[in-house]
């Protein structure tokens, strides 16, 4: 082979890797981030939606007994592990009621012994809690048909818990 010949096919091995590296540079590479928000800041932005629209809901009842109390407490007696709850003032106010009925039922004296023996009826708790709880949700709804600023509330407050319980499945 003449060194000609060998200087073309040197050439054409060139002008082939050159015309490659030109249609590579063309190219953009594109990264993707996919990203999830942390389950914590769920849960705040959860919390933040349920207290803005329970702060809201409780402005506008006049009576204490229907207004929301959110806290945290104790999963049961033996534990320090406190989970955050939501409960109408009804709720304690019919415990409280159940509790002395109860000690009237074993001795009429409020001591210590009777405390400890009393038994609530909570057949008729529950009963009354659900009769209230149908008047809590009746009045929640007509608030929140008349009142366009608790309806975003309630609304942001179903779409963040909703996040949330979404994001806790995953």
């Amino acid at each position: 082979m003449s060194n000609y010949s060998i200087s073309i096919i040197v050439s054409l091995f060139f002008v082939n890797v050159v015309v490659a590296d030109t249609s590579t540079e063309n190219e953009i590479e594109s990264i993707e981030v996919i990203g999830k928000k942390p389950l914590f800041l769920l849960k705040k932005d959860f919390i933040k939606a349920e207290d803005n629209f329970y702060d809201a809901y409780n402005a506008l009842v006049k009576d204490r007994e229907m207004q929301m109390d959110c806290k945290m407490q104790s999963i049961h007696d033996f534990t320090r592990v406190k989970k955050r709850i939501c409960v109408p003032n009804f709720f304690e106010t019919i415990k409280s009621d159940e509790m002395d009925k109860a000690v009237d039922r074993v001795g009429g004296r409020t001591s210590i012994s009777n405390i400890m023996n009393a038994v609530p009826d909570n057949a008729s708790a529950r009963r009354r809690v659900g009769e209230k709880n149908k008047d809590m949700a009746n009045l929640m709804s007509e608030l929140i048909k008349k009142n366009k600023s608790l309806a975003e509330k309630y609304l942001t407050y179903l779409s963040a818990k909703n996040k949330y319980e979404t994001a806790k499945k995953n």
